[in-house]
């Protein structure tokens, strides 16, 4: 499975994540794409229905421009980070259809939680890519056969 970041800015919890991915994962697995359009390039390519997505949303009019990208969105895995809990802003960010949504002020735990979870509960899934997404988030307590056959959630 895939990762690909996406986050215009630098922002700790984005750097905090790659870093830990970029450590533990094989090189390819990981991608960083500082645009939407360059995000919107990498989605077209085939293959992006297995992959993640996580956005790291700096601001409203950044929350905004995703629309314009919304049908390769769906086509994937989204995990969305808002700048703020503004209702405006969780409004739009829930219209984005992400299967969770987290604040950049609440560090990387839960996305790392997530992301294994995604992970453990994919169809299909590839025991030696689960092996490394454990490893790479730090979670060696969970038993690797105890979720194959689950459905994703």
């Amino acid at each position: 499975m895939k990762v690909i970041l996406y986050g215009s800015q630098a922002t700790k919890p984005l750097k905090q994540l790659k870093k830990e991915l970029e450590n533990n994962l094989p090189v390819g697995l990981i991608d960083h794409r500082k645009s939407i359009p360059a995000l919107a390039k990498r989605l077209k390519q085939s293959g992006q229905g297995q992959s993640v997505v996580i956005l790291f949303i700096s601001d409203a009019k950044e929350l905004q421009s995703c629309f314009s990208i919304l049908s390769l969105l769906r086509k994937v895995r989204l995990i969305l980070v808002l700048p703020d809990r503004d209702p405006e802003t969780l409004h739009s960010g829930y219209r984005l259809e992400p299967r969770f949504i987290g604040f950049s002020d609440n560090g990387i735990a839960n996305l790392q939680a997530v992301l294994l979870h995604m992970c453990l509960y994919r169809r299909n899934n590839d025991r030696e890519d689960l092996l490394q997404m454990q490893e790479a988030l730090g979670r060696r307590d969970i038993e690797s056969g105890a979720h194959e056959g689950a459905r994703a959630g």
